[in-house]
Formats: C-alpha cells, structure tokens, sequence
C-alpha cells in the first residue's frame, strides 16, 4: 500500500508506505528532504526490504513527528547522535527487523531523550548483543505504555531503577523476549505479572524465579 498527500506534498502529515511499493524512491534510498515535511506527524515504512541506505539525519527536522515506525526495511549504518532531539512531539517510535541499523549507543536514553514517548519498541537491530539494559531507561519515560527490547542480544539482569515501571499503572505491554537476560525475577515484575492486565513477554531468557 502507498499512501500520500493529494495535494501538497509539503503539507503531509501522514506518510505511510508498506509491501515494498515506492514509486520513485531515489538511489541511495530513503530522502534527506523528507526533513522538509515540516507537518509531517505520522510516518511509517513497513516491509519495504527494497529501500536501501540510512536514515537521514536531517529527519530530526521534522519538529511535529509524533509517530515514527520502520519496520523490515534495508537501512543500515549508525542512527545518527542526538537524532531524535529534534522531534520534541515524538511519543511512538518502532524500529524493528533491521539487523544493519546500529543504535547510537547502548544506554537507549542518553540520545533517546524524548521524555514524552508513551511507545518504544526496538526489535531486532544490530550492535546490541552483549549489553546490559539501559539503567536509566525507566525513569526517563514516565508516561511509558509500551516497552519493547527484544531479539536485541542483550544480558545481565533487570535494573533496580526499572522498579518504576512495576509501579506505573500506565504500563501495557512489555517484551523482553529473545534476548540473553538472567538473573531472578524482581518482586515487582512478578507483581505486575500478576495483578495487572499488562502483556509481559521474558521468553528465550534464563530468569530464575524470586
């Protein structure tokens, strides 16, 4: 599917293109002057494996973004520092089956400083495997529904800091899955397991229990 503004494309606010179909896409990839769509507040790519290159610091322009998801596209190359300083609106951002894409760095809040994002969802990237969740993480987001950070290869064990997810009601879904993370579970996971509706995925890890 393609979907497109009628009229202007420079007032686009809704950007979306799935299974692959991108009529006109330039070699090299994805564009720098979509950093110009200064209205733009939704864009998503989604199984469009034809699309090649990085992404484009210059999207960190795109000051309305609120919702940003690329999912199975063939982007690769470092995300850009502090990429995501420049998108103050943004409060959804997917970014999934892209093992050629590498995180700026491993502590996702230090360039991730988007303290309104209510879903973060960070599958199958490439750069993570080995490192230890972000400390800092949890706090960072306090209105946080949605954490995803799964098939990343991460290890070690929860943070003590991410106690404050156990005690946000807002909390819906959280994924873990696939990765290489051990220890026991914390009293409050098990809480939150237990008493709320939230969707807790921890499979492919070796937890123990409390």
């Amino acid at each position: 599917m393609w979907t497109h503004c009628a009229q202007s494309f420079g007032r686009c606010s809704v950007f979306r293109v799935s299974y692959g179909l991108l009529p006109a896409m330039p070699a090299g990839g994805l564009p720098n002057s979509w950093g110009n769509l200064t209205s733009l507040n939704h864009l998503r790519i989604t199984n469009a494996p034809n699309i090649t290159g990085s992404i484009p610091s210059t999207w960190s322009n795109v000051t309305r973004l609120q919702l940003l998801e690329l999912v199975n596209v063939s982007v690769a190359g470092r995300l850009p520092a502090g990429w995501a300083a420049g998108m103050p609106a943004l409060t959804q951002l997917s970014l999934q089956r892209m093992p050629q894409l590498l995180l700026p760095n491993s502590s996702i809040s230090t360039w991730l400083t988007n303290s309104s994002l209510t879903h973060l969802e960070l599958r199958q990237l490439g750069g993570m495997s080995g490192v230890a969740l972000d400390p800092g993480l949890a706090g960072a987001y306090p209105n946080l529904k949605v954490l995803a950070l799964s098939w990343l290869g991460l290890t070690g064990p929860l943070p003590a800091s991410w106690q404050a997810l156990g005690g946000s009601s807002k909390l819906q879904m959280l994924d873990l899955a696939g990765n290489a993370l051990s220890g026991q579970l914390p009293q409050w996971l098990v809480s939150v397991m237990g008493g709320t509706d939230a969707a807790i995925m921890l499979n492919l890890n070796t937890f123990t229990g409390v």
